[in-house]
């Protein structure tokens, strides 16, 4: 997570514009009904003495006070340039940034998440519960983990996403930012993964019931062999 200390990278959201009218402490009452609804919102991070990560979470903690509300279009594009200059601090929070600008004739909603908690199809997701709320429309129930899998495996094996890979290395040519980044290929031999026979029906029941992808997981493994948290001194990995 500290690798993610420059905003461009840690920061998500947009901005909703309205073309009429609106009903401001409507909407309020809206998002706070929705962000309130799950403590992730109102995560925090605290770095232990051994250098891991603990996340703190916090249930309806979200109020009136938290959301920015403007009426002179200059004031309000001043609080959003600061906001994402800025970004979110992982350590005090929240890690929601949310702020209104609300004119005789229209507004904007602009709408914050720390990467942590939140990426771009989740996003699109909170904010359309937000408006079915303000709409008085029953809640969208979420998409269940596993379709979210099936898109994003149809998105990776696209065209598409050789063409953001293209953006984003070109986006990033010139950035000052140090990353330890995993090889494409990871080469077989270089690690031993030891998974007892007791085990396996237990490995294979977490992967269905959690509708994880194995080289996901067994990456993620990896980055913690790699982090040397787990690892002995004959170079095994030992799963608790």
């Amino acid at each position: 997570e500290e690798m993610y200390t420059k905003p461009q990278l840690s920061s998500i959201g947009g901005v909703y514009k309205f073309t009429s009218e609106f009903d401001l402490d409507r909407l309020i009452k809206s998002i706070l009904s929705v962000i309130n609804l799950s403590p992730i919102f109102g995560s925090t991070f605290k770095k232990k003495a051994n250098g891991l990560f603990i996340q703190k979470y916090c249930s309806n903690c979200f109020s009136k006070k938290d959301i920015s509300v403007f009426s002179d279009n200059k004031k309000f594009q001043k609080y959003k340039n600061n906001v994402l200059n800025n970004g979110l601090n992982i350590y005090t929070g929240p890690l929601v940034k949310i702020g209104i600008l609300k004119t005789i004739k229209d507004g904007e909603l602009f709408i914050l998440f720390h990467h942590s908690i939140m990426d771009a199809y989740a996003i699109g997701l909170v904010s359309k519960n937000i408006f079915d709320t303000y709409e008085r429309k029953s809640h969208t129930e979420m998409t269940d983990y596993s379709e979210y899998i099936k898109y994003q495996n149809k998105y990776l094996e696209s065209t598409q996403f050789d063409d953001d890979k293209r953006y984003w290395r070109n986006r990033y040519k010139d950035f000052t930012q140090n990353f330890q980044l995993l090889p494409e290929k990871i080469e077989s031999g270089r690690l031993k993964l030891i998974l007892k026979d007791k085990y396996i029906e237990k490995w294979i029941k977490f992967v269905e019931d959690n509708k994880l992808n194995e080289n996901i997981f067994l990456i993620t493994l990896l980055c913690i062999y790699k982090s040397k948290l787990f690892s002995d001194n004959n170079g095994i990995l030992a799963i608790p």
